[in-house]
């Protein structure tokens, strides 16, 4: 924990971007669960403010809790606090009963997106719990058809969304968390695109910047940077998937250092036989939701 603390400040912490929250840098823990449990409450509340004797700074931790239908336990508002986290937020509500479709349908509007994340901000932000807006949210990226899909997506109902927020935005800690920037494969993003432009954006800085609204949309080509490219993970076309027997994995053969792990948090089964490539693989059940580099 002490050599993580100095890495992200040497690596983030130190950055005149970098977020702050009360002077802090703000550092969210996904799985604020699973540090509980290997240090206890007690000991957790110790380590977090003593990050300030290996980096200088006074970090502003915040914990993502989990929503209450997760299969998997939900942490409790009081024990991230006394376990040392001062603020409270989530990754997306998108498996709170409100904003799910009548029925058991795999389709719903944004809208109705919108009028349930109102009903959750009232819940729980009384129970301490930080805003937190989405533009979208569905699987289908991951889970394919059998999953619900959210339609008409678009810059002015997320608008909408930002302007309903304001409501519920803690006026000490003064923020909106946004999800996400660019999660393409749960179909969340506010990132530009060909579709809507800098439409997500210009949402935004219109709902919560209104007095400095004059701005210029440029994209790097525009500006002469190189797009980055990314051969680490190569887009796979027909003939290469034809070519592994129809193994999606684009790194088959698992040379790589880091490590993998299942989506739905089942436990990993490398299996020799359905090597392709190198000298380790692992068969992914059609049932399971995947795996993905650690």
């Amino acid at each position: 924990m002490r050599k993580l603390a100095q890495t992200l400040n040497s690596r983030y912490f130190s950055r005149p971007n970098y977020l702050r929250i009360q002077n802090g840098p703000v550092l969210m823990m996904f799985r604020p669960g699973r540090l509980i449990e290997c240090f206890g409450v007690e000991r957790c509340a110790a380590i977090l403010p003593s990050f300030r004797d290996d980096t200088g700074v006074e970090i502003f931790p915040v914990a993502k809790t989990l929503a209450p239908r997760r299969a998997y336990k939900d942490v409790e508002v009081g024990v991230l606090k006394a376990a040392g986290f001062l603020a409270i937020t989530a990754y997306n509500y998108a498996d709170e009963p409100d904003l799910e479709p009548a029925e058991g349908r795999l389709r719903s509007s944004y809208d109705k997106m919108v009028d349930g994340y109102e009903k959750v901000w009232q819940e729980r932000t009384r129970r301490g719990c930080h805003c937190l807006i989405s533009c979208r949210f569905h699987r289908a990226g991951i889970r394919g058809r059998g999953t619900m899909v959210r339609t008409h997506p678009r810059p002015e109902k997320f608008y909408e969304m930002c302007q309903r927020a304001k409501d519920y935005v803690d006026p000490k800690l003064n923020a909106v968390i946004v999800e996400c920037w660019n999660e393409f494969w749960e179909g969340t993003y506010i990132e530009p695109t060909t579709q809507f432009g800098f439409g997500y954006l210009d949402a935004l800085r219109t709902a919560f910047f209104q007095d400095n609204s004059h701005h210029l949309d440029v994209t790097p080509r525009q500006l002469g940077v190189t797009v980055p490219t990314y051969p680490e993970i190569p887009v796979f076309g027909d003939r290469q998937i034809a070519a592994q027997n129809g193994n999606l994995v684009y790194n088959p053969g698992f040379e790589k250092t880091y490590g993998w792990e299942t989506y739905s948090r089942a436990p990993l089964v490398l299996d020799m036989n359905v090597r392709k490539s190198g000298n380790r693989s692992c068969a992914v059940k059609p049932v399971q939701l995947g795996i993905k580099s650690g």
